[in-house]
């Protein structure tokens, strides 16, 4: 009480009106200035310091605002020279920040402040109301008079007051813009427009060099100025007749709810109800009873309406306002001379306080300042055409009033803004980004439209990189994957930059023969000898992680395939099922996504869901919010017809699908349920290993020792063991197969003989049969050949020459060498080997010229690398991009041949320059000797092939035949 008696004195000692004289002027007290200055130390001493709102509240009710401050700064003449009557405007002024400052409660508050927050938000919206309509806008006026002073002072004259008299007349800007803006945006316009404030504001941003100080001030006034405010409606009205726009709109308006009152009224229950079905179900913790007469058709659809849903967590508003005509021309003619003046200046202020890390810059200015250049990138374009004549087609707009957008700097920090906002998951800020993002690539779309050359190369520089960085692409799937409780507003953004993304690549893709990113990769690398010398480091003791960054060819296709996923499709369909509150665009929007999954990528068991189901059927059967005459139906329903047939062709196809439409679908069982069939499948063992030989001069025995006495070094006796008994048994077999032959007396039409195939029991041999280079050269001394084609039948098998005496002979050494190590007096064995060089087809790297043709291998070699794909080509699961790669590098390295061979016709003296000379040899020239062994070889792989076919000896005889060999074996050794 003593505090309320302490401020209702003071208020009422500041002055008051005079009623005795017929207008009523306000009159001041002898002390009015001290008075003022009290009020402002009993906010700073009570409110500020001790986070209360008490004198703030008391304050309001004594009604200060209304009966002081506003008639002090109303009442005042203007005369900037008179230093007392402007001290005592510049004391209101003081006062009037404080009071209309922002309120919001933080998670832990004093009770009181959350009582009488109401009461002051409601007080703060008067005070709004007053400082903007008394006595016609005079207070603001006499507010800008106060800041006449300061600005009218040279930079190297202003003082530190002159600038905090500028900041607290931007922060009283800023703090009108954001009271109640949603509902007072017309009234706020139309007052700063009558008051010169928002020539004020341009004159200040067109002026930054000499007022740096004020550019956050002028960012967050702008910000709550256009928020809520669409650029493509704003534009959209026509400047000569804006009423017949306002009456289309609201003509639309109520139709819609002449709809829906229809809609309701037909489905409104009826007293005949009671003649209906009465069903009822018991769950675990309460009963649902439905009585209807739809029951029996719509019973699903009333059981849930009954269900108690959890509400979402609380999430920031999503709102649109609507401008009526005097406040849309007043923002249109400020929006075109800020662009012109002072937007460009601004955005390079303020990225140069990103970049030096200010501290006057806090996380939500960050926000604003990606939602601020989005909002000119969209509107630009509107205000640069103000000619109706000029053809609408054009794309030629003046793209220099939003160079400091795209300059390249200012992409960096976007970027860095747009990972680090994902990192910190701060979605406002990732929202603001992710919309930036969507307005650029819109922008260098429309640029590389236009008919200047200039702009064109700008435009490819710019996609370019924005392609380059995999990080940014990754981030933006994965957003879209990991959509949960945003608001609605982020699943706007994403889904639009998705499109525009996968739209854009699309385009660049075709023009482009190769597209590189930069990939990064994560390695564990030891860094023992990098210690560090101080003891705390602990991490330098054990592993250092270090990015590893290369560049690597991007196929597009294989990142659209990426998209095919459960996570995706949920987002898209949660998004599709606002149909009611989505604007034709977004609806094409969302079918854009299902037509890429279900028609280009065909990936149509991804979207044979039951939920995906049913909302196209509601939307078919939706005759009020998705009528005949809408824009987007036709489109719907020639896709809703398309995907009916192809549903019924599956499940004709494949049955199962019956039992996996209201289950998301796996990978692993993609390809049955779309094509109704197991696929081959293949052991993509990978690549083989390593090639190796002996040193010259040294004879088949030894040769075989040194190979095996590598291995036994290498603890690798297992592989050795298992190979004793596989040679034991294709022994047994090759000895079956001479007696059969020697047997046969009927003739054969071709000498055809079968092969016998090497094939482990153990994993750890089948992996060396493949890998191990040492281990396959032993094989090839031993006179096994290997398949051409890796198989997951068998790798290796056993020739036709190769005769049963060399087989034992082998065995023999082999068992020799393992039961006996041998040695080579003092020599390592490993020097005895050699590693062979091996060439290999790859894609070209970015920083290879494409000239550079006889470098390449031949389109052959990139052919091979590519028939392994056993799929369809448009199968957006497997490998048939990367084949259309190969397909197109081989093509192109073909031209590339050809012109070099053209060349060397036309000038034949011209010799080609040699890369390395080490790999010239001397070779005679026998073209019939080569012809003739080609022939051969051909001869022998078709009967070697014919004779796979036949059935080889069953188990049991191979087991029969091994006992024999052993029983021989032993009485030949005893």
């Amino acid at each position: 009480m003593e505090l309320d008696a302490t401020l209702q004195g003071i208020v009422s000692a500041i002055g008051g009106f005079d009623y005795s004289k017929s207008d009523s002027p306000y009159v001041l007290g002898e002390d009015a200035l001290g008075c003022l200055k009290d009020l402002k130390r009993y906010l700073q001493i009570i409110d500020e310091k001790y986070k209360v709102w008490q004198v703030r509240f008391l304050l309001s009710k004594l009604r200060v605002v209304a009966n002081d401050l506003c008639p002090i700064l109303a009442c005042w003449d203007r005369n900037i020279e008179d230093y007392k009557h402007w001290r005592i405007a510049l004391a209101a002024l003081e006062l009037l920040v404080p009071l209309t400052w922002p309120l919001e409660t933080e998670q832990e508050t004093y009770r009181e402040n959350v009582d009488v927050l109401k009461n002051l938000q409601q007080a703060q919206n008067d005070y709004k109301s007053c400082i903007l309509n008394y006595k016609d806008g005079s207070v603001l006026k006499s507010i800008l008079a106060v800041l006449l002073k300061p600005l009218s002072t040279s930079k190297e004259s202003r003082s530190v007051r002159d600038n905090g008299v500028i900041r607290i007349t931007l922060l009283l800007l800023r703090n009108l813009a954001r009271i109640n803006e949603e509902q007072t945006k017309n009234e706020t316009i139309l007052a700063l427009q009558k008051s010169n404030m928002l020539d004020l504001l341009v004159t200040l941003t067109s002026n930054l060099s000499e007022f740096e100080h004020v550019d956050i001030y002028i960012l967050e006034i702008i910000y709550y100025l256009i928020r809520g405010i669409r650029p493509s409606r704003l534009f959209k009205v026509a400047d000569d007749n804006p009423t017949k726009h306002n009456q289309q709109e609201l003509n639309e308006l109520l139709q819609k709810e002449s709809n829906q009152s229809r809609y309701l009224k037909r489905n409104a229950n009826t007293r005949h109800n009671r003649f209906g079905t009465m069903i009822s179900i018991q769950a675990e913790d309460r009963r649902f009873t439905i009585a209807s007469q739809k029951v029996k058709t719509g019973g699903l659809d009333e059981l849930d309406n009954l269900k108690k849903h959890r509400k979402r967590s609380t999430r920031r508003k999503h709102f649109s306002v609507v401008l009526n005509s005097n406040a849309c021309e007043n923002i249109k003619y400020f929006l075109k001379e800020f662009l012109e003046a002072g937007f460009n200046p601004l955005v390079q202020n303020i990225l140069r306080a990103l970049e030096r890390e200010d501290s006057k810059l806090f996380s939500y200015h960050k926000t604003q300042f990606m939602f601020l250049q989005a909002f000119f990138l969209e509107s630009f374009k509107f205000v640069t055409k103000n000619d109706h004549n000029e053809d609408i087609y054009s794309y030629d707009y003046d793209y220099g009033l939003i160079s400091s957008v795209l300059e390249s700097r200012n992409l960096i920090m976007h970027q860095r803004i747009l990972v680090e906002s994902q990192e910190m998951k701060l979605w406002s800020q990732f929202q603001a980004s992710m919309l930036l993002m969507s307005r650029i690539l819109s922008t260098v779309r429309f640029m590389s439209l236009c008919s200047i050359p200039t702009y064109q190369d700008l435009a490819d520089h710019i996609l370019s990189n924005l392609f380059y960085q995999e990080e940014i692409l990754n981030i933006i799937y994965h957003a879209l994957k990991s959509f949960k409780t945003q608001s609605f507003g982020y699943l706007e953004a994403i889904t639009e930059l998705t499109m525009i993304l996968l739209k854009e690549l699309e385009r660049y893709s075709s023009a482009k023969q190769f597209i590189y990113v930069k990939s990064r990769r994560r390695q564990q690398k030891s860094a023992k000898s990098d210690l560090p010398e101080s003891d705390e480091d602990e991490e330098g003791l054990s592993k250092i992680a270090n990015d590893t960054v290369q560049d690597r060819l991007f196929d597009v296709n294989r990142f659209q395939s990426r998209y095919c996923d459960n996570h995706c499709i949920n987002t898209f369909t949660l998004y599709l099922k606002c149909y009611q509150e989505l604007t034709p665009e977004q609806i094409h929007r969302a079918m854009s996504f299902f037509y890429l999954i279900f028609v280009k990528l065909k990936c149509q068991v991804y979207l044979y869901r039951l939920d995906f189901l049913y909302l196209l059927e509601h939307m078919y059967e939706d005759k009020v919010y998705f009528p005949p005459s809408h824009p987007q139906r036709k489109e719907f329903d020639q896709f809703f017809i398309y995907y009916m047939r192809k549903l019924s062709e599956a499940l004709t196809r494949t049955p199962a699908i019956f039992l996996e439409i209201p289950f998301p679908k796996m990978t692993d069982t993609f390809y049955y349920l779309q094509y109704g069939k197991i696929p081959i499948q293949i052991s993509h063992v990978g690549r083989k290993g390593p090639l190796y030989d002996t040193v010259q001069g040294l004879s088949h025995v030894e040769k075989v020792a040194a190979v095996i006495a590598c291995l036994i070094n290498e603890n690798k006796g297992d592989i050795l063991d298992e190979l004793k008994t596989q040679i034991n048994c294709i022994i047994a077999e090759k000895q079956l197969y001479e007696l059969k032959n020697a047997n046969d007396a009927v003739p054969k039409d071709e000498d055809q003989p079968g092969i016998i195939k090497l094939k482990g029991d153990t994993q750890v041999f089948d992996d060396a049969l493949l890998k191990d280079g040492k281990f396959r050269l032993l094989l090839s001394l031993f006179g096994f050949q290997e398949f051409e084609e890796v198989s997951a039948d068998a790798l290796w098998y056993v020739p036709h020459e190769l005769s049963y005496n060399e087989l034992m002979e082998s065995s023999k050494l082999l068992r020799r060498f393992t039961d006996d190590p041998p040695t080579f007096e003092g020599i390592n064995p490993d020097n005895l080997l050699v590693r062979k060089q091996r060439g290999k087809a790859r894609l070209p790297s970015s920083s290879e010229s494409e000239t550079e043709s006889e470098q390449r291998p031949p389109e052959s070699d990139v052919e091979d690398l590519s028939d392994h794909n056993e799929f369809e080509k448009d199968d957006p699961l497997t490998f048939g991009t990367r084949k259309q790669a190969f397909e197109k590098i081989a093509k192109k390295r073909k031209m590339g041949k050809q012109k070099v061979s053209k060349n060397r016709k036309l000038n034949p003296s011209k010799e080609l320059r040699l890369r390395s000379a080490k790999f010239i040899v001397d070779s005679d020239e026998d073209s019939d000797t080569e012809a003739a062994f080609f022939k051969a070889e051909a001869a022998l792989r078709e009967r070697n092939a014919a004779k796979a076919k036949e059935s080889s000896a069953s188990d049991e005889t191979k087991r029969e035949v091994l006992q024999e060999l052993q029983l021989q074996n032993s009485e030949e050794s005893e």
